[in-house]
């Protein structure tokens, strides 16, 4: 009974622990995600606006381009919950996504429920909160568990036919469904090279007695998962035409084949790659140790499992596979650790055993254990579980005080300025220019936020185009690029006033770029953190407070906005 308290116990702590994260978060990317989907619902909007969006209408630097939006069905979706029910329910989608994740991942350690499981989702997904946004990029851990379940099932269960449903789904949400298909075709080489060692050990021409084999060559067959789960032919052949079928699932969308190209193209440019911070690689500031920490940890038990020929070549292969993933790029990270749990809660749950053994005596045994020989059986048995209970449900209950839930994040000015967005300022604005369709040379941060608020506006960049929007006006670059370049180069301001700028609306140079370190990044950076928190004051700020065709009409200490004369 006391076991299946503290897992329910567990359970809850782990979804009050994300939720109390997702609750307060925000992304300025949220705005453009909701204004597609109201756009893609209504029809009473101005001229080049109205209804679904094949083409960009949102900023003047790209207006009229074609756009394929990879996220389509997410934003839809996304404003409908909104609309009807609120930034509240849009919360609890995301966090119940988060948390099934980590949830099953706990569950596939041995297939069942366990303290131990449960125990490392929470630690893991603690270590995974620096990536917890309000986002839809959130939904897509869920899909990635979903099919490595189906494929640590194969040949025992044919979850692949359902392949096709998931990608279809899992492509109208997000952009990353084309990890499914990575993930799926790491498995299908990592099968292949078992089944090849397999022959090999059984027909070497030499060695007729696999017993005789040098212990060389039986490790690697030990490593590459001989047992009865290992795929057969057909099953090769079942999970290419999986993939087949699953590949045109995700053309079922408005924009066809558009949205392979679109996704793919993210591998194509790698601008952006060196000045998004989470495309970083996690060893760059700002580090999340934690989860940097429990990611080797992953990697090294999965490669201790593969050396004891506990772990398959297929496993052994995602799990190397997904740590360089994480390590290359921040955002990726969760994929690993999310790998890693039931790595480590085997583990676990093993130790706890060992442990559970040597406290508590055996059902019918002569000699009890060591502490119970000391302290008689019922004592330590109590006192483990009184202080058990009273961690866990002091942990709820400190979890459970910092939940603080909002109706509708946008309206509170104290959430978005903490979060770096400027709502006092965008509500100047917005009196300011009323229904005029004015452009806006915008903070980048700062474009998707824009577009929700000032609908009738046209902002320069969004994070839309981080990647994929090449400049119409120089073909050579990416519009970030472009707009790196207007911030730091010394003729930037006038390449702005060419454009029939109205407005300057960027974020004031006192304000730092990161948070502030903690003592470990202090310790081990020193002095190289400190030009990261020092005002960065761009040829684009200096161009301004110089220049006689524009006035600084509003300045909070987060934002200034200039105004052409």
């Amino acid at each position: 009974m006391w076991s299946k308290t503290i897992k329910v116990l567990l359970t809850l702590l782990l979804f009050v622990m994300i939720w109390s994260k997702i609750s307060n978060t925000f992304d300025g990317d949220l705005g453009w995600h909701l204004r597609f989907g109201k756009d893609a619902l209504s029809s009473n909007l101005p001229a080049g606006q109205a209804g679904f969006q094949y083409k960009d209408s949102y900023t003047y630097s790209y207006f009229g381009q074609a756009w394929t939006n990879h996220e389509w069905g997410g934003d839809v979706f996304f404003w409908w919950i909104y609309s009807h029910l609120g930034y509240y329910f849009l919360v609890m989608l995301v966090t119940s996504a988060l948390f099934a994740s980590f949830f099953l991942a706990a569950r596939m350690a041995s297939g069942k429920t366990t303290i131990a499981g449960l125990v490392v989702a929470i630690f893991l997904a603690q270590a995974s909160t620096h990536i917890f946004v309000m986002r839809l990029a959130m939904l897509a851990p869920l899909f990635f568990i979903i099919c490595w379940y189906s494929l640590r099932k194969i040949p025992e269960a044919n979850y692949y036919w359902f392949w096709p449903v998931l990608f279809c789904l899992w492509s109208a949400l997000h952009g990353s469904w084309i990890l499914g298909f990575i993930v799926i075709n790491i498995y299908v080489v990592g099968n292949l090279g078992q089944m090849i060692i397999f022959r090999l050990s059984r027909t070497h021409p030499c060695l007729p007695d696999r017993q005789a084999y040098p212990p060389p060559l039986r490790r690697a067959g030990a490593l590459a998962g001989i047992t009865d789960s290992m795929w057969r032919k057909a099953d090769f052949i079942k999970v290419i035409l999986a993939q087949i079928f699953s590949l045109l699932a995700v053309a079922i969308n408005p924009y066809g084949f558009k949205i392979l190209f679109e996704v793919s193209s993210y591998f194509s440019q790698a601008y952006f790659k060196g000045h998004i911070t989470e495309w970083l690689p996690s060893y760059t500031y700002p580090v999340f140790w934690a989860s940097l920490a429990w990611s080797a940890v992953a990697l090294f038990l999965a490669i201790l499992l593969a050396a004891r020929k506990k772990i398959n070549l297929p496993d052994l292969l995602l799990v190397g596979a997904l740590f360089i993933s994480g390590f290359e790029y921040k955002r990726n990270a969760i994929f690993i650790l999310l790998a890693g749990i039931p790595l480590i809660a085997g583990v676990v749950d093993y130790a706890m055993r060992e442990l559970g053994r040597n406290i508590f005596p055996q059902t019918g045994s002569r000699s009890g254990g060591t502490i119970s020989k000391i302290l008689g059986q019922k004592f330590p048995r109590v006192i483990i579980l009184v202080c058990g209970l009273s961690a866990i449900i002091s942990l709820l209950i400190f979890c459970a005080m910092k939940i603080k839930i909002y109706d509708d994040v946008w309206t509170r000015s104290d959430i978005l300025f903490a979060h770096v967005m400027p709502y006092n300022a965008t509500e100047f604005l917005k009196k300011r220019i009323g229904d005029h369709q004015d452009k806006i040379f915008n903070e980048f941060n700062w474009g998707g936020y824009l577009n929700w608020k000032l609908p009738g506006a046209f902002v320069y960049l969004d994070g839309r185009g981080t990647a994929t929007w090449i400049n119409p006006r120089d073909p050579k670059a990416t519009l970030l690029e472009t707009y790196m370049g207007l911030r730091y180069d010394p003729d930037g301001l006038k390449q702005i006033e060419k454009e029939d700028v109205k407005y300057i609306f960027l974020k004031d140079s006192r304000v730092p770029v990161f948070a502030r370190p903690d003592w470990v990044n202090r310790f081990i950076f020193g002095d190289e953190l400190k030009p990261l928190f020092e005002p960065l004051i761009t040829e684009l700020n200096k161009d301004l407070n110089n220049s006689n065709n524009w006035k600084l009409i509003y300045s909070d200490g987060l934002t200034n906005i200039w105004e052409r004369k």
